[in-house]
């Protein structure tokens, strides 16, 4: 996981698979573990990184007859924050396979995976990819409603994928774009598009009516994200306007492995973050921008803004100015 906060570059190369490791690896536990099989053939990797604030983009670039990529049982025990990672093929071919899905992967086609299931992702020949990885808790969507997705392909000819592979194409092939302020914002829009693109996949497929409660879920966090500025905003308001009952609610998010409470503390804490971090706010307060997002207590905002973030909303601030300043 890249920590929130976050800002780091990186760019390089390698002409064997060691240098190629040591170069990717960072200073986080490995996320996944590279095997390649050259067969007597060359071995050249370039890789280009940016970490904006928790979400990471790669352009990675290898020339090698054969190349995998697998996360293993002990790669998600390592990753306390569950992510969601965009695999988008810019050159050459793969195939996905993660949890008992096999996508195949051609120019101008992406899918979504998560962090917390093992994966394999195996290129044969030269090839060059395009990745983003990012909490799952940045976006409104549960992330149940996304799973009928994973390990499948979407393609530029789907009615979203056509105009969003040729954004992101257009991104990967500049990657200081993603530097700075700019940078930040072009990487969230990035997410946005893609979340998007994703709901739009499966409602087209009937997906989110997989499971009886998915549709209702899916009302239900709706309803939380469209009035996360309401300081009112509690369980039984959202009950209330849900139709259903306190206890229902609660065992809803509870087979959602979270609670209502800290869902709605969380996107809070997300939106609240995102906009200190953003210059163009630095005239209003850091009080105007947590009451903006229902939060008016502004002891109770620092003390769990320093706990979810380990600094305090002022510290944030300040060292995001000073970072983008220097991008």
């Amino acid at each position: 996981m890249e920590p929130s906060g976050r800002y780091e570059e990186l760019r390089g190369s390698a002409t064997d698979l060691d240098s190629w490791r040591n170069l990717i690896k960072g200073s986080e536990p490995p996320f996944q573990r590279i095997e390649t099989v050259q067969d007597g053939g060359e071995f050249n990797g370039k890789l280009s990184r940016q970490i904006l604030d928790g979400i990471s983009a790669h352009l990675v670039e290898i020339k090698a007859t054969r190349h995998i990529q697998r996360r293993t049982e002990e790669h998600t025990r390592d990753s306390h924050i569950p992510l969601y990672i965009i695999m988008f093929q810019l050159q050459g071919n793969s195939i996905f396979t993660q949890a008992g899905s096999r996508a195949e992967l051609k120019p101008g086609d992406f899918a979504v995976s998560t962090s917390t299931v093992p994966y394999e992702w195996e290129f044969t020949g030269d090839f060059s990819v395009f990745m983003l990885r990012f909490p799952q808790a940045s976006i409104d969507a549960p992330s149940q409603s996304l799973l009928p997705l994973t390990g499948r392909v979407i393609t530029p000819k789907s009615i979203f994928g056509k105009q969003l592979s040729a954004f992101v194409e257009g991104i990967a092939r500049e990657p200081d774009l993603l530097r700075g302020t700019v940078g930040r914002r072009i990487a969230q829009n990035l997410v946005d598009l893609f979340t998007t693109s994703f709901i739009s996949e499966l409602e087209g497929a009937g997906g989110l009516s997989l499971d009886i409660k998915m549709p209702l879920f899916q009302k239900i966090t709706e309803f939380i994200s469209e009035n996360l500025g309401n300081p009112e905003l509690d369980v039984p308001m959202i009950a209330h306007a849900n139709f259903v009952s306190i206890r229902q609610l609660q065992s809803i998010f509870h087979d959602h492995g979270t609670t209502v409470t800290s869902w709605i503390r969380e996107r809070r804490l997300s939106h609240c973050r995102r906009d200190l971090g953003n210059s163009v706010l630095n005239a209003e307060s850091i009080a105007e921008i947590s009451r903006r997002w229902g939060i008016a207590d502004q002891a109770y905002f620092s003390r769990i803004f320093r706990q979810a973030f380990g600094e305090s909303p002022k510290q944030w601030r300040l060292r995001s100015t000073r970072v983008l300043e220097r991008s």
